[in-house]
């Protein structure tokens, strides 16, 4: 069962989250933050396998989101989760680090962008 932290305040877009993840058959804890305090608080509860991020939430930007899971939890794997389909958006979060991003429009993806995170997991030298 993978551990999943999401980032997020956008309550129809959480719902849209597990019906996507159910969809696709992901065994998974969803934990969501809707504030900064409650995201530090999760990531410092425990490990994740991995993280998705909306661009924000209204005291947290989505990089900065990053960085707190880059210090905390460096070895999680980190998932941007963007409404905007631009490609110039998508590559300044990808130059960000991330490990992957993708639009909400398409949680179709989400499956394989798991698979990716599951993947690399399993090549990180020991």
């Amino acid at each position: 069962m993978l551990r999943i932290l999401y980032l997020d305040n956008d309550l129809p877009d959480m719902e849209l989250m597990r019906d996507a993840l159910n969809r696709q058959g992901v065994a998974y804890e969803l934990v969501e933050a809707t504030t900064k305090a409650k995201f530090v608080a999760a990531l410092e509860s425990g490990p994740f396998d991995m993280v998705f991020s909306d661009s924000g939430v209204p005291d947290l930007a989505g990089k900065e989101a990053f960085a707190l899971v880059r210090q905390l939890r460096p070895e999680t794997f980190f998932i941007f989760l963007t409404g905007h389909d631009r490609g110039s958006v998508f590559e300044s979060l990808r130059q960000s680090g991330a490990n992957d991003v993708f639009s909400k429009r398409h949680l179709q993806w989400l499956g394989g962008a798991i698979g990716r995170a599951l993947r690399a997991r399993k090549e990180r030298p020991a």
